[in-house]
């Protein structure tokens, strides 16, 4: 993780990108040694083909990625979590401190 963009920890997690790059038969065998639920592979997949279904915080979380992404960028990708935070805030865009990291 260190060394990436900020907002490369919003991108889909590597349990689902493995089971969806294996393209097993079945997604238990992997779900089980990766130790998550197959229901909770399913529900993500779902929710990338069908976004309109996502939350209305997993929507607005997508919409602010880009301006977190650019005040990151902006500061030479230096800014932590707090000062992104603060910066957006300055901007007039209500954000939480939880949503910028």
């Amino acid at each position: 993780m260190w060394g990436q963009p900020i907002c490369e920890s919003h991108r889909t997690p590597a349990p689902f990108s493995l089971i969806s790059s294996t393209r097993p038969a079945s997604s238990q065998p992997i779900c089980d040694v990766i130790e998550i639920a197959q229901a909770t592979y399913y529900d993500h997949k779902r929710q990338q083909r069908e976004p309109e279904r996502r939350s209305v915080r997993a929507k607005r979380d997508e919409a602010l990625r880009p301006e977190i992404q650019r005040v990151f960028d902006d500061n030479y990708g230096v800014y932590g979590v707090r000062k992104v935070w603060k910066q957006l805030n300055r901007e007039g865009i209500a954000v939480a401190k939880g949503t910028s990291g």
